[in-house]
């Protein structure tokens, strides 16, 4: 299975004009400038903006699954490759390079588990009012000692992090 740094990689060697789709599982997921060219020219898809701390910079991506390919990319071509596959756009569907930083900003960080605080960068009063709330939510009724200690000590850590 590839893992979001080799998919990285992967993105970053894409030829001009193309959509690099990696294969996860039973999905097709576009990285970074092609998840931006994906939902530019292709579908609108939600995006996902991950922090990767491996990685130590963020992340954009799209997904759908690998049955619907033909459906969401309609007539355009692809090139198979090992990874996955490319989608080759037309000339005239290529949105302009500087709308690529612009978009990126526009996409919200995402969290998809409680784990995922201790990727974000945060620091001083943010960190704290993530911290606060992270005590508020926690389910102290429902976890055992060892599972409260650890918690505590990922706490320590993303204040410590600063």
């Amino acid at each position: 299975m590839v893992t979001i740094a080799d998919a990285v990689k992967l993105e970053e060697a894409v030829p001009p004009g193309r959509i690099r789709l990696i294969s996860c599982a039973r999905f097709l997921r576009a990285y970074n400038h092609s998840a931006w060219l994906f939902h530019k020219c292709i579908s609108q898809f939600k995006v996902t903006r991950k922090f990767i701390k491996s990685l130590d910079n963020e992340v954009f991506f799209v997904g759908f699954p690998t049955d619907r390919l033909l459906v969401t990319i309609g007539k355009r071509e692809i090139i198979s490759g090992d990874y996955g596959c490319d989608v080759v756009l037309s000339p005239e569907e290529i949105p302009n390079e500087d709308e690529y930083e612009v978009w990126k900003r526009s996409i919200p960080v995402s969290q998809s588990s409680n784990a995922d605080f201790n990727s974000l960068p945060l620091t001083g009063p943010d960190a704290e009012r993530e911290v606060i709330r992270l005590i508020k939510e926690y389910p102290i009724e429902r976890k055992t000692p060892l599972d409260y200690m650890n918690f505590l000590s990922d706490l320590r850590n993303m204040l410590n992090n600063e």
